[in-house]
């Protein structure tokens, strides 16, 4: 009997052993479209979890913003997490949230991490209805990102295309000025993230990296290597790229370089995949089981005279491992119409809001969405279709309306003496309408867009390069209200402060037109600094700080005038205030 027991005992600790740690839900749930910018982050997990050292197993990401800080609670069995950000998310921003594969069990259970994304919802519906274009002549350009570099909440924007590449800083109220210059990039080849994790902002220009200093100007850092996405799980972004086996070969290989967590690469290359005339990548979980997959599109046309050729839509699903799990080939005869041409960009995200990341496919013939069957795999005989291709049509993937549903801005150039427009495709329940001209020029030549709110009133603009400057479109329909820049309030409002003269507590209120970063300290007369507030953020309308009476030490200071200065998007306030003992 006791040698039953021991026995049964002793296979109950294997069991145990053996079991893993899981993340059994997240919020907001992956690939949602409809995330606040003041969002709690949830994670749950099938085990109680080790939380020494819990912070550092998990790392939030905005595609805008880079690094987040947060705090985190727990609760009572070690099983529910909640993350609260330091900061609001930016409106439109793709926030990605790892919880790393180093992160353990509170029984020593193993993790293969996870990851996922969510983008944070506008806080204003729009019809919308677009202004004519602000132009800045100076600043022509191939390729575009938004990106708040100075941390003071407005949209900036990075321009670049080989010769030159514009980091332009936004006033808060979408206007633009140059910050900085730094050497060129080709299009499609410009990222800023945080490769080592340092919380200072990495600008990757094609091979190089600009890491930004103290001073907010990018210096070039070669101990640096370019990254995109974090394909192990461990918090930090790896390199996942497309060349040529020969640079003369028709042959290409998608390869993966990780990340050492410095921000280095490894020498050695995963190779993924090897295949004939691969067009494009995107990586995106597709099963939404939080390890990054990857889609690609071959292009092989028939030789004249010989055999015909097939385009073809391949997805490959990734394991913790870095191994392949499976492919997924989607050949012409999977398309409804056959074949669906030449492919020349390939994008994902969740179009339909069934928490499954879909693709966006551009080809020569025509543009598609192809759903996700919320198994992975994806319903090529049923995507819904866009528009008819052309030699060179560029989109890019936004919520215009405010209304949780991802829209298309898509960009049409045929050629530089034909006409070249700016498109906006309307997403209605995961069906596009018709497209509607925002702007066109006979003859013009048009590059990418992007969409953010640029000054400020939560609504989604457009930036839009051209062979001639940058094109700003404001979204000015916003509940009825002109919201382009000479309709907002330029300047935040300082009021009193109450009681004053006080003895013992003071607050003073305050109004913002628009919500973004406010510095504030307090002098004697002789001005010299008493007590200097930490940098906070603070959202459009009235706020308050609250001061009492003592120094930068936590000393009382003596009855007299003191002066609060205010600091906002490079206005400055000041008021006087009297302490009475």
């Amino acid at each position: 009997m006791f040698i039953k027991m021991l026995v049964g005992s002793i296979l109950c600790i294997s069991l145990l052993v053996a079991q893993s740690l899981q993340v059994t839900s997240v919020f907001p749930p992956p690939n949602s479209n409809s995330a606040s910018s003041n969002t709690q982050i949830q994670i749950d997990f099938n085990l109680p979890v080790d939380t020494v050292g819990l912070k550092q197993q998990l790392v939030v990401l905005g595609s805008m913003r880079a690094l987040y800080d947060f705090d985190i609670t727990i609760d009572a069995d070690l099983q529910h997490l909640i993350l609260h950000p330091a900061i609001p998310f930016l409106i439109g921003e793709i926030v990605q949230v790892t919880v790393r594969s180093t992160l353990f069990g509170s029984s020593g259970e193993n993790f293969d991490g996870f990851n996922w994304n969510f983008r944070i919802q506008p806080t204003l519906s729009t019809s919308p209805n677009f202004s004519s274009p602000i132009i800045y002549s100076q600043f022509p350009s191939l390729n575009i990102i938004p990106a708040d570099i100075n941390d003071d909440g407005a949209i900036d924007l990075i321009l670049s295309d080989p010769s030159i590449t514009h980091i332009l800083v936004n006033d808060g109220m979408g206007n633009f000025s140059l910050h900085q210059n730094l050497p060129g990039a080709f299009t499609n080849k410009i990222w800023m993230l945080d490769g080592d994790l340092d919380d200072k902002r990495d600008l990757v220009l094609v091979s190089d990296v600009y890491e930004q200093a103290n001073d907010g100007f990018f210096y070039y850092d070669s101990t640096l290597q370019p990254v995109n996405s974090d394909m192990n799980n461990d918090g930090f972004p790896d390199l996942v790229f497309l060349n040529n086996i020969f640079s003369s070969d028709s042959l290409y290989y998608i390869g993966i370089r990780i990340n050492d967590g410095t921000g280095g690469l490894s020498n050695q290359v995963d190779t993924i995949v090897v295949d004939s005339n691969i067009g494009d990548l995107t990586v995106g979980d597709f099963n939404n089981d939080g390890i990054a997959d990857i889609a690609y599109y071959t292009s092989i046309f028939a030789i004249p005279g010989g055999v015909g050729g097939h385009n073809s839509l391949r997805v490959v699903y990734m394991a913790s491992n870095g191994d392949t799990l499976y492919r997924n080939i989607y050949n012409e005869a999977s398309f409804p119409s056959g074949d669906p041409g030449m492919g020349f960009r390939i994008l994902s995200a969740d179009f339909n809001n069934d928490g499954f990341a879909d693709i966006l496919l551009q080809t020569n013939f025509e543009d598609l969405v192809i759903f996700n069957d919320t198994h992975g795999g994806f319903l090529t005989m049923n995507p819904e279709y866009i528009s008819s291709g052309d030699l060179y049509h560029w989109s890019t993937i936004g919520d215009i309306t405010g209304d949780s549903w991802l829209d298309l801005v898509s960009n049409f150039d045929i050629s530089i003496v034909e006409k070249s427009s700016t498109v906006y495709f309307k997403n209605e329940a995961g069906q596009f309408a018709a497209g509607v001209e925002i702007y066109q020029e006979d003859p013009g030549t048009v590059y990418t867009s992007v969409i953010a709110d640029f000054n400020g009133d939560g609504a989604q603009d457009i930036a839009t390069t051209w062979f001639n400057g940058l094109y700003i479109h404001f979204n000015r329909n916003v509940q009825g209200v002109d919201a382009s820049p000479a309709s907002v309030p330029r300047q935040f409002t300082l009021y009193q402060n109450f009681p004053n003269p006080f003895n013992g507590n003071t607050i003073i209120p305050f109004y913002l037109s628009t919500s973004g970063f406010v510095n504030s300290a307090i002098y004697d007369l002789n001005g010299r600094e008493v007590v200097k507030f930490r940098r906070q953020w603070f959202p459009v309308g009235e706020n308050q700080l609250r001061w009492d009476g003592t120094n930068q030490t936590g000393k009382e200071v003596s009855s007299g005038i003191y002066l609060w200065k205010f600091e906002f998007r490079g206005i400055s306030k000041t008021i006087k205030i009297v302490l009475l003992r």
